[in-house]
């Protein structure tokens, strides 16, 4: 079983950093609360270059330039662009809160009808690994037309491994012209481990709306738990992929960079992630 790992896009973009020579560091902050916020993805504008805070919101971001724009960004927080000369060792910045407008709720039992939509196996020989900061994105479309049916789970296909844990975030993003569009924005922050080869993800508490044309759904590799069992760059989930002719579409990007199509790297037409839906009537 092959794996196929984005080395190829990571060393492209790792050319724009080569003239790179300072080091920053910082903590991020709740404004309201004062309190550390984890998990922020801290990247440099227009380059590869990334980190997430750690549990204490602390970041050191390598390889910068003076001249560079820091984002910093957070689904629960509005986003921010700083220049970097802001941040000297260990500098503090607060971040504003901005709440998810999807909430959860309580679904009382009812008699309902479910729909599997996008993939619906795993038969697959061929996977991708990833990088912190990484993300997937692929168009699950309504071909059934279904109306007034929202998401019950998103489901990852994935090589099997060792049981490890993981951490991921899952996009959600309108289908604009066949491109991610808006985020609909919910708490998307999971630990996973994976032991069975697909990985199933329960959100139907949000009532997402599955529309008429579809929506992308989006993995981000964020890391791993602990940290110390990285043995190498590129981090789990493996997510099988699929070189066949299909009407998806799978785009990825590195941290806030543009969309690319995700053939691109494997000269193939339509190379797709492995992602479905259960949906519910």
């Amino acid at each position: 079983m092959k794996t196929l790992l984005l080395y190829s896009a990571f060393i492209i973009l790792s050319l724009n950093s080569v003239l790179a020579q300072i080091t920053v560091s910082g903590k991020i902050l709740d404004k309201e609360t004062n309190k550390n916020v984890d998990f922020v993805a801290i990247s440099v504008k227009s380059k590869n270059i990334g980190i997430y805070t750690d549990s204490l919101g602390k970041f050191i971001l390598k390889n910068c330039d003076d001249n560079d724009t820091l984002i910093i960004k957070h689904i629960s927080y509005k986003k921010e662009l700083i220049p970097i000369t802001y941040f000297s060792q260990d500098s503090v910045f607060f971040i504003t809160p901005e709440p998810i407008i999807l909430k959860e709720v309580v679904v009382k039992p009812q008699k309902t009808k479910e729909y599997k939509v996008g993939y619906t196996n795993g038969n697959s020989n061929s996977s991708l690994r990833s990088f912190k900061g990484y993300e997937v994105a692929t168009l699950i479309e309504n071909d059934k037309k279904i109306e007034n049916s929202h998401i019950k789970e998103i489901v990852l296909y994935v090589k099997k491994e060792k049981e490890i844990s993981f951490y991921i975030r899952t996009h959600i993003y309108t289908n604009e012209n066949n491109r991610p569009g808006c985020e609909i924005k919910y708490d998307n922050l999971h630990l996973l481990k994976n032991k069975k080869g697909i990985i199933k993800i329960d959100i139907s508490n949000y009532m997402i709306p599955f529309p008429v044309n579809g929506l992308f759904i989006g993995v981000e590799w964020v890391g791993m738990e602990p940290e110390k069992k990285i043995k190498e760059e590129s981090i789990s989930p493996k997510l099988l992929i699929t070189d066949k002719q299909t009407k998806n579409i799978t785009y990825y990007r590195f941290w806030d960079l543009p969309w690319i199509d995700l053939s691109s790297l494997f000269g193939k037409p339509k190379v797709n992630a492995l992602i479905g839906l259960t949906i519910i009537e």
